[in-house]
Order: C-alpha cells, then structure tokens, then sequence
C-alpha cells in the first residue's frame, strides 16, 4: 500500500500527489469544482478531506498507487489526461453542463493532449469531431456542433462532409461502421443521410454491411436510401447484409419493404449469397419472404449450386426440401450442385443429393 499525500490549500484546494518530492498544484478551483463531474467528481470526493483544514494543512490518505515501477501518479496530469473521457455521459441537465461546453470549446491544447494522435489536421474543431465519433462521446460532438451551427454556419458542411480529406468518407460513414447509433443520432441533421464516399457506399450500406441493427434502424427513419448500390459490386445494404449473414439487418430491411431480389454486378441476389455462404437463418427469412429459388447469377449458378460447391449441407437440405432443381447446370462449366459438391470434395452434401435422385427402374 502506497500513500498518496493531498494537499489541501484554503486558497485555491489545489490537489497534490506527493512520494519524497512535492509535485507542483496548479489546479485551479474552478477546474475541481466544475469540471469533474460524474465518475471524476467521485474519485475526487472519495479522496478530499469533508471537513475543514487550515493552510497548508497535509494529510496522509491511503490510496493504492501504481508500483514503483510504474510512472507516479500526478493528479494534475490524471485529470488533464482523462476529464474528457469521465464526462463521456453528461447532459444538457447537469448543473457542470455550462463548465463541460466552456472548456470543450477552449483554446488551450493542454486540455486535449490525446488530439495528437488524430488523423486530420485541419482545426481543432474538427478533431474534436473526429475525437468524440471514434470514442462514442455524444456530448462533446453535441457541444462541438450546436457551436458551429450558431457561430459559423458556413463551415458547418465543410467541417462534417470529410473525415479523412480526399475519400469522401463522412464522420457519418465512420459512425455507421463502427455502429455508433448514439453518434448517428447528433450527426444526421449536419451530414448528408445518402452521402456517398468514394466507393459509392453510403452510411446505410456500411451499417447493414457491419450488422449495425440500432444503426440501420435509425438511418431509415431518417430517411436513407434502401436500394442505393455501390459501384465497385453494385450491391444494396440488403445484398450486404445477406452475404454477411446479419439475421437482424436483414429481418428489418424486409420489413421496411425493400427489393427483395436486387442482382448484383454478378447477378446474384440476396438467397444466392446466404446461401453460398452457409447462412442458413437469412435463406430461411428470404425463402418466406418467396424470393426465386432458382434464379441464376451470370455464371448460370443458382443458390444451390453455391451451397453445394461450398459444402453447406444444412442450407442445401433446406433448399431441396424447399424444391431446388438439383439438376441445374451453370454455362461455364455445365455442372450440377451434385457436380460442384463433388469436384470440392463435400461428402455429406453429395451424399444427401444423391439421396434426392429418383431411382431408375431396374
């Protein structure tokens, strides 16, 4: 057990952490006072003295340290390092709320020393941004925003429209991906709903794509594009979701009404991709919905030929009791699912076709 010794000054309650040498306080009153709330402002109630000390009263606290070999722990630097973080949870409510926006928006980089590691250098209002989207921080984007949309509505487009310059990707595009619904909900009055980055995706698609229900959710509330299709595969959040095997995204996207057979720059639909995949919850959900069972791709490969030469015997047998034409032949090559399970060397699956071919006549 180590000792933490906090020195309490009646001046200015300036917070020392002490070994055998005195470690400058330059905390300032208003900084304990205002800016530690929530879990901060416990940590710092848990360790101040409640009853009343003269100057330059020392009192001895015990408070576990890190080892020796670890760097001491200096207060001023905990919370310079970390008030951000610990207001992570605060609201417009909160008396400290006034206190939270003031040093959000202050100039001093001392207060920010983890906008260093930020990928976009172009204003500090900006990395702010970047900082709260990738770290899940709603009030400090809410602050951030609701301030340049006061101050300088002219930016407001420029500053949100591009994470990393030169890609297109929005700080919607990086919520959506990571499925910062919480983020979503500050961003979609200040980003473009349908923006498309440079592959052509937008942020619904990333989030069907990832598996993001909660995000995918509030997109199409707000008014996102359910059949926008990117350019390098020309695939909707649908096709994404269904290749994936997202259960949920694709549950929803159906009951939102979308295409139910939209091809891809291949030909392949949904059941194609499910099914090639071995999802076989999502070929279930889209086989209820009366999607095609036979419809063919470019290459003349229907959703059971795919199952097949991949060896899903589960989605195979459901599909054949479903009524898969287990005689169908692809044009490249003229094979059958019984055919391309054998060539990948799938025994169940060849096993269990073979066992749906009609017996001929002795």
């Amino acid at each position: 057990m180590y000792f933490a010794y906090i020195t309490i000054l009646q001046s200015r309650k300036q917070v020392a952490v002490r070994h055998e040498t005195s470690v400058p306080g330059n905390i300032t009153k208003a900084f304990l006072q205002n800016m530690a709330v929530g879990p901060t402002r416990r940590f710092i109630t848990k360790f101040i003295v409640k009853k009343s000390a003269p100057p330059r009263h020392t009192v001895a606290l015990p408070v576990p340290l890190p080892a020796p070999a670890y760097p001491r722990l200096d207060m001023h630097e905990y919370f310079i390092k970390f008030w951000l973080p610990h207001c992570s949870k605060i609201n417009v409510d909160d008396p400290h709320y006034p206190m939270f926006r003031k040093l959000c928006l202050s100039p001093d980089p001392e207060l920010f020393p983890y906008l260093e590691s930020c990928t976009v250098d172009v204003g500090l209002y900006q990395q702010l941004i970047q900082y709260a989207v990738l770290e899940r921080h709603p009030p400090l984007l809410r602050v951030v925003r609701d301030h340049l949309v006061k101050q300088a509505p002219h930016m407001v487009s420029r500053i949100f429209k591009d994470c990393c310059p030169g890609t297109s990707v929005s700080f919607l595009h990086v919520a959506a991906t990571l499925g910062h619904d919480d983020i979503i909900a500050e961003l979609r009055n200040v980003c473009a709903i349908n923006g498309a980055d440079a592959d052509g995706k937008t942020p619904l698609t990333w989030a069907a794509e990832k598996g993001h229900e909660a995000v995918v959710k509030l997109l199409v509330e707000n008014g996102a594009d359910l059949e926008a299709k990117d350019k390098k595969h020309g695939r909707t959040p649908l096709l994404w979701a269904a290749e994936k095997g997202h259960e949920a995204v694709v549950k929803l996207l159906l009951e939102k009404g979308v295409e139910l057979e939209p091809k891809d720059n291949f030909g392949r639909t949904p059941l194609s991709w499910a099914a090639g995949n071995g999802h076989e919850a999502v070929v279930k959900l889209l086989l209820e919905k009366g999607v095609e069972l036979e419809s063919k791709d470019n290459f003349g490969q229907t959703p059971l030929s795919w199952a097949a030469g991949n060896g899903h015997e589960a989605v195979v047998k459901l599909l054949v009791e479903k009524g898969a034409n287990i005689e169908s032949k692809d044009k490249e090559y003229g094979r059958t699912p019984l055919l391309w399970a054998a060539e990948n060397g799938h025994e169940g699956v060849v096993r269990l076709i073979r066992s749906k071919i009609p017996k001929r006549p002795s």
